[in-house]
């Protein structure tokens, strides 16, 4: 495991943690998320950070995929 579960957020970011086997890293920087949010007049749970990450963090693992498969060594717009 990447920690125990002390250090880490509540239930569903240890869950996503244990699903990406300690791969997932943050992704989505929380102080700008926070900031759009609080624009918005709305506050944020501590696990929409760990489902953001994996959210973000998929997306990016297709796109790799799809660029690989076309050969490129550039991520771009389309491959998402």
């Amino acid at each position: 495991m990447c920690g125990d579960a002390n250090t880490l957020m509540p239930f569903f970011s240890y869950f996503f943690i244990i699903r990406r086997q300690c791969q997932l890293t943050e992704i989505v920087v929380k102080s700008a998320v926070a900031k759009f949010l609080k624009k918005k007049g709305l506050r944020c749970s501590v696990g929409l950070y760990a489902a953001l990450d994996t959210i973000t963090f998929d997306a990016l693992e297709k796109a790799v995929e799809r660029a690989k498969k076309n050969k490129r060594s550039t991520v771009m717009k389309q491959d998402l």
